[in-house]
């Protein structure tokens, strides 16, 4: 994971620092990351659906299992299960939407075992969270099951002035799901930024 989120310092450069930067899951991980290490890249930070945490014992083994299965096979095999886990069961009542995530997930390619392995393999980056000086928003949806909302509220107490908004009904793949309830969130978020964040945007 700090490997990524070098990468991703890099590419900022490259492109023109600073910038506002929005991570959901995986993509959380790797802002919290340069928040807290290369402030000077970042405008803004907006987190959604992640963690500071490491992956719990309990599941990092059960992680390596599946990560090994999706290396062999790809993710067919466990496409429900997955499905599940990275969407809110209401989003799944509607037989279309749950039938289109379906299908989504069984199109990824095998190469998804190199994600999955950094995930599981991820340190622990809580004691970090204080160093994070960057105006930041803090977005969970109340039925993710991935990264429950306790995640979130650990983040949101941890960073120093962060906003938390809560997203009801919504599960993991927040953008997916309730995309009108985040652009809203992520757009008072910017708003409301102070004139020094935003003036270059």
């Amino acid at each position: 994971m700090d490997t990524i989120a070098e990468d991703a310092a890099q590419l900022i450069e490259h492109l023109g620092a600073p910038v506002h930067f929005a991570g959901l899951s995986m993509g959380g991980f790797v802002g919290i990351r340069l928040a807290a290490r290369r402030p000077q890249l970042l405008r803004s930070l907006v987190l959604m659906a992640t963690s500071a945490d490491d992956q719990p014992g309990n599941k990092a083994a059960a992680h390596v299992v599946t990560t090994g299965l999706v290396r062999t096979f790809g993710l067919k095999p466990i496409a429900k299960q997955s499905v599940r886990a990275m969407y809110g069961q209401p989003y799944l009542r509607n037989r279309d939407r749950s039938q289109a995530a379906l299908d989504y997930v069984r199109s990824l390619p095998k190469s998804m075992w190199r994600p999955m392995a950094a995930v599981a393999d991820r340190p622990s980056v809580a004691s970090e969270l204080g160093r994070i000086s960057v105006p930041t928003l803090v977005v969970v949806g109340d039925c993710d099951t991935l990264l429950p909302p306790q995640h979130s509220l650990r983040l949101a107490a941890g960073i120093p002035n962060a906003k938390l908004v809560r997203i009801p009904n919504t599960g993991h793949l927040i953008s997916d799901e309730n995309p009108k309830a985040l652009n809203i969130a992520i757009d008072r978020f910017l708003a409301n930024l102070p004139h020094s964040a935003t003036a270059l945007a």
